[in-house]
């Protein structure tokens, strides 16, 4: 996947570690309208610094890039020289490029972190890993909840997995075994400091009960 976007847009590697830098940047907005502006009306013109700032955290990740495109670590990379290849690469393919960068971040780092669509999926996916000795914590990937509805809903959820991941644990226990990692905010739709008592009075009896069910 990575080599193809090189030949398709005659990217060095540094290139490519400086397009995905700034693809993750590009990620961490959640607003995509807010995204894809930018990227149509600014970035694509080469005003990224801008944009997306100058901060050292737009390359903090390039040496995991730079093992992703090259299959080796490298400590050549810094930020001057990051900076001026995204200005190269931006200057010469412009909005396709990037807007490419990024579908393809997106794709990586949805290979990385999401093991599978449903909890099933992830414990079978997990499970040649798991021999050579990696342990997994599952998190059952939504949004916060918005109203109760959302949290009930949620929480069969989490009821479900913990049966799923008790069951694929086959009595390795709390710490050999898989865990799984629960989002507070998808337990009540009022998870909030203002609402502490609320919160405290009706989303710790649930917290309480996953964590015995686990």
């Amino acid at each position: 996947m990575v080599q193809g976007l090189l030949q398709e847009f005659s990217l060095s590697s540094q290139e490519g570690v400086a397009l995905m830098c700034l693809a993750e940047a590009l990620l961490r907005i959640p607003d995509k309208a807010t995204r894809d502006a930018l990227i149509r009306d600014k970035i694509s013109n080469g005003n990224w610094q801008s944009h997306i700032g100058r901060s050292p955290s737009l390359f903090v990740n390039a040496a995991t890039w730079g093992l992703l495109f090259t299959g080796r670590l490298v400590s050549t990379h810094n930020e001057a020289n990051l900076s001026r290849s995204l200005n190269r690469i931006i200057g010469k393919s412009g909005e396709p490029l990037i807007r490419k960068g990024v579908d393809m971040a997106m794709r990586l780092m949805g290979e990385q972190f999401v093991t599978g669509e449903t909890i099933a999926q992830a414990l079978a996916n997990a499970r040649k890993l798991e021999e050579k000795g990696f342990r997994y914590s599952y998190d059952m990937l939504g949004e916060a909840a918005l109203t109760a509805a959302d949290a009930q809903a949620y929480m069969v959820s989490y009821q479900q997995a913990i049966h799923a991941i008790g069951k694929a644990s086959n009595g390795r226990g709390i710490y050999e075994g898989p865990g799984i990692s629960i989002k507070l905010s998808a337990l009540h739709p009022r998870y909030s400091r203002a609402q502490y008592d609320r919160v405290m009075e009706e989303l710790y009896p649930r917290l309480k009960s996953l964590t015995l069910l686990a």
